[in-house]
């Protein structure tokens, strides 16, 4: 992705438009991924006029607050590697935007911008445990510093654990992202909007189904039946096959391996996907392994293949076979 400054904006000859990512500008077709983007915008330059300048200025980027352990060997790990690890992915987090490491009392040891989010990958959290599908925020090593004069020294929080994140406002506070829409450019996390919890088949199928069969195996394989759920598709006045919850994974059960049977599986899982605000990862779950170009259709489509093996054990299509590592 391109980077770009404030003198490289010329505002009067460009248009700039939100779109439903995080923070994203639309510069002459190019996309942009940064808060440092906006901050550039918003700060340096004239939009008095401009029918954009409302919806600009409101394009605050969220920071992120990380409760570290208070051994000094684990803080200055995180200024070392110039990253740190996560229990699960800060959705909220946007490219650019400041990250604080907090100790004991809410004190503030250092600030960094982040460059980056990788995951799910083997971790070593805040507490010293490891963790095979955690996160890690990367910072930009230059930006790693104590707090500056108009930044915070003590973080007023309620931390319930070590390695706890929270997302704070443009004055460091405390914030929840929520189902308001008011002018807000973040995305709506919308974790319990229309989901109900496993309880075993497909909603509206019958549970001898060869759909619904494929569904209970693949939950039983994968273990930790309350991550799963089916989420209500309004627009279909149905529920969705399975969902992850844990990693916003929406997947379709499909009984056959044949090329329109997935090119069906394909069509329902890019409609259902509009429902979302946050669009999820999409996967098939099949009754055998598909062929290589079965996999390469997919994978054109952005989706992932997960299938039963011979040996009633899952498999899929992701080179670290993510997507059927059951949880132990």
């Amino acid at each position: 992705m391109a980077s770009l400054t404030s003198d490289q904006i010329p505002i009067s000859s460009y248009s700039i438009a939100t779109t439903a990512l995080y923070q994203n500008v639309l510069i002459h077709g190019e996309e942009y991924h940064t808060a440092k983007t906006f901050r550039a915008i918003r700060d340096n330059c004239t939009l008095k006029n401009s029918k954009w300048a409302n919806i600009v200025h409101k394009m605050h980027p969220l920071h992120m607050a990380i409760r570290w352990s208070d051994e000094p060997a684990r803080l200055a790990q995180v200024r070392r590697s110039a990253a740190a690890h996560v229990h699960g992915r800060p959705l909220h987090l946007a490219v650019g935007s400041s990250v604080a490491i907090v100790q004991k009392g809410g004190a503030v040891r250092c600030i960094f911008e982040c460059a980056g989010i990788d995951g799910p990958i083997s971790v070593t959290l805040a507490d010293g445990s490891k963790k095979n599908n955690g996160f890690i925020v990367r910072a930009r090593p230059e930006s790693i510093r104590s707090p500056r004069a108009d930044e915070p020294l003590i973080l007023r929080c309620r931390w319930y654990a070590v390695g706890q994140f929270r997302y704070l406002d443009e004055n460091w506070k405390p914030t929840f992202v929520t189902e308001s829409r008011g002018g807000s450019s973040y995305l709506v996390d919308d974790d319990n909007a229309g989901m109900r919890p496993y309880t075993g088949g497909i909603p509206g199928m019958d549970r001898s189904a060869p759909e619904a069969v494929l569904v209970d195996q693949y939950v039983q394989w994968m273990s930790a039946s309350r991550r799963w759920g089916q989420r209500f598709l309004p627009s279909d006045h149905l529920y969705c096959d399975l969902f992850d919850r844990t990693f916003w994974r929406l997947i379709e059960a499909k009984a056959a391996l044949d090329r329109r049977t997935l090119r069906t599986a394909v069509g329902q899982l890019l409609d259902y996907r509009r429902c979302f605000d946050r669009r999820p990862s999409l996967g098939v779950l099949l009754p055998g392994r598909p062929t290589h170009s079965d996999v390469a259709f997919l994978s054109s489509c952005k989706i992932t293949a997960i299938w039963r093996t011979a040996s009633g054990r899952f498999s899929d299509s992701t080179p670290d076979r993510r997507w059927s590592t059951r949880t132990e």
